[in-house]
């Protein structure tokens, strides 16, 4: 079973699917020796399933129409 959380070498090894392009890339950085902060990847499939939650399902479907220059306004922060 893999872990839910993935450092940089893992994440490398765990490939593009398990952890998402931006995970992936971070990982494939830090392999090849450019800085990249310590850290690492909560893996896609947690991701996938917290956004199933309810909660977390009717905010992502509230913010889901919102356009760029429309998240900095104060109505957004009400968003219930």
């Amino acid at each position: 079973m893999m872990p839910l959380i993935l450092n940089w070498p893992q994440a490398y090894e765990a490939g593009l699917r398990a952890c998402g392009g931006k995970g992936h890339h971070l990982a494939k950085l830090q392999r090849y020796g450019f800085p990249v902060p310590d850290g690492g990847v909560v893996v896609a499939n947690v991701y996938r399933q917290l956004m199933r939650a309810p909660v977390l399902a009717e905010h992502a479907q509230a913010v889901s129409t919102l356009r760029a220059e429309e998240v900095t306004a104060p109505t957004v922060s009400r968003i219930p």
